[in-house]
């Protein structure tokens, strides 16, 4: 009987010390460590945790973000001391952007959970006034206590383009530009913004059109976004082609979820005009009417210049250097 007395103070004094920490420490004679053990610590009395298929466990901890009509499914955790309550009430309470509100009950099942669920709306003519912030209170009443707990999320584009820009690097160095000359090169700067709280892949499309909407240059990129916040990506697009229309083209850009087949868009495309103008109209270095010998001599000699794209009229691809490029443009329209 004292052994067993001995046996049960020993177990209420080990539970006792679990209570009281959540880290036990296990020494030898010598006092060094020899093992840590772990013990979890839970709220006491009741309690209650409010979270998404995407996140959001813990006191007020926010959620990772929705896209456009996407499904939204809201869990409740009910606890007494850590132990689920079955047949709790849970009250949820959303709240969007332009006074959208939602209201629902649910009582939890046997494991202390309760569950509510909708799908993000979107009302035309203007879709995006729903887009920004929302913010789920719940509220529980246990043991004469009222128990809440607060989440939000963010709604809109998981990842957006907001802008692009055309023009041409020369020397390390970025110039603006939205003419081009066949033959001459073409880069593009994208700025896009992603929501979500981890990174996602996505493949961003290029097509340049032209004046006859006929596809002359088609590119793809893979990229890896760095998660939350805004990004700037470029991407050198190549050369537009010698049989490209003269005229107004447009360089269209897409983000998808995949590369094709089968991406699907993240957001709106983008686009921007650009104009194309003939080589042949670039190649009259002196602008005397006619590309001829003395075109080809006032390039050969400034033959290694080196500035701003389209500085000087010897640079025939205005790509910001004067080389055997610029030469041959002018050789190629030489008129007898």
């Amino acid at each position: 009987m004292k052994k067993l007395f001995s046996g049960l103070m020993l177990t209420l004094l080990m539970l006792s010390l679990f209570a009281l920490t959540s880290n036990i420490n296990f020494v030898n004679a010598n006092n060094t460590p020899i093992k840590k053990i772990y013990v979890p610590q839970f709220p006491q009395g009741p309690n209650i945790d409010i979270f998404t298929q995407r996140g959001g466990k813990g006191d007020s901890v926010p959620s990772d973000s929705f896209g456009p009509k996407e499904k939204v499914i809201i869990y409740a955790n009910l606890t007494y001391n850590g132990g689920p309550i079955p047949e709790g009430h849970v009250t949820f309470e959303i709240r969007g952007p332009n006074d959208i509100s939602l209201t629902c009950v649910d009582n939890t099942n046997e494991t202390g959970i309760a569950t509510t669920s909708f799908r993000l709306p979107w009302l035309e003519p203007n879709p995006e006034e729903a887009f920004g912030v929302w913010k789920v209170w719940t509220t529980a009443y246990e043991a004469d206590i009222v128990v809440s707990d607060t989440l939000e999320f963010e709604y809109g584009w998981l990842v957006e383009l907001l802008s692009l820009e055309t023009g041409v690097t020369s020397n390390g160095e970025w110039f603006t530009k939205t003419v081009f000359y066949q033959l001459d090169s073409i880069e593009a700067i994208v700025n896009l913004k992603s929501i979500v709280f981890n990174p996602k892949n996505i493949c961003l499309t290029f097509l340049i059109t032209d004046s006859s909407d006929t596809p002359i240059i088609y590119k793809e990129k893979q990229h890896l976004t760095q998660g939350k916040g805004i990004e700037s990506l470029s991407i050198d697009l190549g050369k537009i082609p010698l049989e490209a229309s003269v005229g107004i083209g447009i360089l269209f850009i897409n983000a998808l979820t995949r590369p094709p087949l089968g991406g699907i868009a993240y957001c709106p495309e983008i686009a921007q005009s650009i104009e194309i103008l003939s080589t042949s109209l670039n190649v009259d270095v002196n602008r005397d009417g006619i590309t001829n010998v003395l075109d080809l001599i006032l390039v050969a000699r400034q033959m290694g210049w080196t500035g701003q794209p389209g500085a000087i009229t010897e640079d025939i691809n205005e790509d910001g250097k004067v080389n055997l490029v610029d030469l041959m443009l002018v050789a190629d329209n030489l008129r007898t």
